[in-house]
């Protein structure tokens, strides 16, 4: 019987138990993999017998767009002005 790898949860769960060094040192090794190519062929077989995947189908008009107005005249410009000694708002 052979086992099944660990989902995309449960792995990123793990690895935000690792010590920020190992961290990195993950990303470079996933990035290394991910640039040799062949890993890139488990995708050929994606998503596995039995399973559907449904992607969402939103059209780009449907997303809300944030319009920018003017700068309340009380907030200071300056970001030093905007926090306190702790980075707080």
């Amino acid at each position: 019987m052979t086992t099944m790898p660990p989902i995309v949860d449960q792995a990123l769960a793990l690895a935000r138990q690792l010590p920020p060094r190992e961290r990195v040192r993950l990303i470079a090794l996933i990035a290394q993999d991910i640039a040799a190519g062949p890993s890139l062929a488990i995708l050929t077989n994606w998503p596995p017998v039995g399973v559907t995947a449904q992607f969402p189908t939103v059209s780009l008009d449907s997303i809300s767009l944030l319009r920018g107005g003017t700068w309340d005249a009380e907030l200071p410009l300056r970001r030093e002005d905007l926090y306190d000694d702790r980075g707080r708002a």
